[in-house]
């Protein structure tokens, strides 16, 4: 955990379903000190919450959208994201992975007040035919819905939306890309070569001490 007075760090992490976001977050935050904030995992806790009343009116909704593999409104979204933050934040955490976000790049303008710029974009790039077989090979807590059709809706909307996302984020010049259709292990040690090349990630390192 970092903690002190030291500046906040916000790398994104974007890509397909099952391109491996997860094990690679998990694999940055043990390394570099970054706590992992799962976006889809944060919106199941919510709503599942029944005690969280705020979100009474967009519970039903939201729950509908994410069976049926579409995207969360934004204005559900994002305050769900903010309170993550702002209680992380009070227990010292300064380096933030968050993954999964953002799905469309209005959500990425709407949550910009909320959050500073992010330090870089990891976008984790898989072919649909290797992301499909991760899809319905692994077992995950609370996803017991999860088939062959829900992936190719997920999918869909990934395509739809992913080449607006990544040109933003390429304009800013904070976009990693790295494709991970081969082993976790090789896959993680290209992106580490990756970020270590990165003039950005270079200052961070020498900032963070």
């Amino acid at each position: 955990m970092i903690v002190g007075t030291k500046p906040e760090v916000h790398v994104l992490i974007i890509g397909a379903p099952a391109s491996g976001k997860g094990t690679l977050c998990k694999k940055l935050s043990e390394d570099y000190g970054f706590y992992h904030l799962s976006v889809g995992d944060l919106i199941r806790q919510a709503l599942n919450d029944r005690t969280n009343h705020a979100l009474d009116e967009a519970r039903e909704e939201a729950m509908k959208r994410m069976k049926e593999g579409t995207l969360l409104a934004t204005e559900v979204l994002v305050p769900i994201m903010t309170a993550e933050i702002g209680k992380q934040r009070l227990s010292g955490h300064r380096r933030f992975l968050i993954d999964g976000f953002p799905r469309r790049l209005d959500q990425a303008a709407s949550f910009a007040p909320h959050m500073i710029k992010p330090m870089l974009v990891i976008h984790v790039q898989c072919p649909r035919d290797v992301a499909l077989n991760r899809y319905l090979s692994r077992k995950l807590p609370g996803r017991l819905d999860d088939d062959e059709e829900l992936f190719h809706r997920r999918y869909h909307h990934y395509l739809r939306h992913n080449d607006d996302i990544s040109a933003h984020y390429r304009a800013m010049g904070v976009l990693v890309e790295i494709d991970s259709s081969g082993d976790t292990q090789s896959t993680y040690e290209r992106l580490v070569q990756l970020l270590r090349e990165h003039e950005i990630w270079k200052m961070f390192h020498e900032t963070a001490g």
